[in-house]
Formats: structure tokens, sequence, C-alpha cells
């Protein structure tokens, strides 16, 4: 008797290949024989079968996790032949850099990783631009872009907006006694941080303060908190009562006089201050 053979074989005729999840992958076949083939393979689920395909067919696969497919058998028209090969699908996760973000920051001096601020669902390790990382100032406030890549999934990206504001600031801080000279109020000028202000937590109109009148016996000391609408912390505005004496002064504007008996003598003030 002949040594009886069935000359049907199968291979796959592509290497190993990577796909995006959602992707994806065209397993061609290499078939020798008499087609029509039936093909027989293995994606670690059980075997499948695929009919009628022919030489340079490729079978469509769409695996969500990196599966190797192996061949089991082929048959062409005429009898059951040999399959040999496995490929391997591996799949790359969709990349994801997080939603935009809008960020206010104090402008402290501080250094500001901006890794520490990125989105808990994104993706680690991608790039920072224009730099990361940035010192809190307010020169730097501006876009800074987040991107993760991939090496067949599309790249992702991130909008960070950074709006730092100065620190608030105090100028001109000023107490002055009042005409009595026995009340005071005190004065002073406020920057940087973000309208609207308060003091004492009361809003001020525009960037000047000054405080209701203070006693001089009893508000020897004054301290008022200042904060405003941006992300810096409040600050402490602090100082004593002023030194407040009365500039009343009286003085004779004349020397000893000597008078007749019976006569009058006019004796001239120097007097300062308000009449």
């Amino acid at each position: 008797a002949p040594n009886c053979v069935c000359p049907a074989t199968a291979a796959w005729d592509v290497g190993n290949l990577t796909i995006c999840e959602g992707g994806t992958a065209d397993l061609f076949l290499e078939l020798i024989g008499t087609g029509p083939f039936s093909v027989t393979y293995n994606d670690g689920s059980g075997p499948i079968v695929v009919n009628g395909l022919s030489d340079g067919d490729a079978i469509q696969v769409s695996p969500t996790t990196t599966t190797t497919y192996t061949l089991v058998d082929v048959s062409d028209a005429n009898c059951l032949g040999t399959a040999a090969g496995s490929i391997t699908v591996t799949v790359e996760q969709q990349l994801s850099a997080g939603p935009d973000q809008t960020l206010d920051l104090c402008g402290d001096g501080t250094v500001l990783d901006l890794n520490t601020v990125l989105d808990p669902g994104a993706d680690p390790g991608g790039v920072w631009t224009p730099s990361n990382p940035v010192v809190l100032g307010s020169g730097n406030s501006g876009v800074y872009t987040y991107t993760v890549s991939g090496t067949v999934c599309p790249n992702d990206q991130a909008d960070y907006t950074l709006n730092i504001s100065d620190e608030i600031a105090i100028s001109g801080l000023v107490a002055t006694c009042e005409l009595n000279q026995l009340d005071y109020t005190a004065t002073f000028t406020i920057s940087g941080g973000v309208q609207p202000y308060t003091v004492d937590g009361n809003a001020i109109a525009g960037n000047s303060f000054t405080s209701s009148i203070l006693s001089v016996a009893g508000d020897p000391t004054f301290s008022f908190v200042v904060d405003d609408a941006g992300p810096c912390p409040p600050v402490t505005v602090s100082g004593n009562a002023p030194n407040c004496v009365c500039p009343a002064t009286a003085a004779w504007d004349v020397g000893n006089l000597t008078i007749c008996e019976g006569g009058t003598a006019d004796l001239f003030l120097e007097l300062i201050g308000t009449g």
C-alpha cells in the first residue's frame, strides 16, 4: 500500500502582533492543498473551526486581553491535513491622561511637582510640557499639558490650567490720632491675592481699609485678619496705638510788667492748636 499522507497543511503567515484595546487583528494563513479549507485553532478557550477559507485569507480576532492563537488542524476538499504554529496578539490598553483641570494655587514660591496633582484616573509615566516641576509664582500661571504615549494606541493629553495668585501683602500701615487725642484709626493698603478682600470676615470695597474709631486707652494694640477670594492663606495685620498727645499749648507772650497803682496790664498769650 502507498504511504498516503494528506498534502493539506496550514500555517500562520504573520508574526506576533500588538493591537490597541478594542481593535482587531488579521491572522493571515498560508494554506496548501485543494480548497476550500477548514481550519481549527485554539485561543485558550477551546477549539474554534473556521470553514470556507482560501490560501492568503485571514482570521480576524478582537481579544480584550493578550491572547495566543494556536493552529490545531486543517482540512481541504479531500482530506484532513496538519497545521502548526502559534501567534500571540498583545492588547495594549487605551491610554488616559484624565480630564482637563483648572487649579487655583498660591504663589508662595514653593516648587510643585505636577505629578502630585495628576488626576487619579490618569495613566502614570506621561510627559509635562512646557515644564515640570513648577515654581509657584504668578509669572508661571498658564496651561501645562500632560501627554501619555502608547505603542499602537493613540496618545492622550490633558490640559492643566494653573492660576497662580500672589500672596496677600500689606503696605502703608499707619495709626492716626483723632482730634480729641483720645481715639485713633488704623489704615492700610492691601495688594496681591484675589479680590474681593475681607477684613475680620467683612468684605471691603477696593483695596484700602480704615478701621472704626479705636480708643487709645481701651485699645492699646490692634489686630486685623485680612483674607481674599483666592487660595493663599490670610494674613494678620497688627500694631500699637499711636502716642496721642494734645498739641494745644499756652505760654505768656510777655515778660514781667510794672504798673501804677490803679492801672491795668495786658498779659499777652502765645497759643498753639486749633482755636
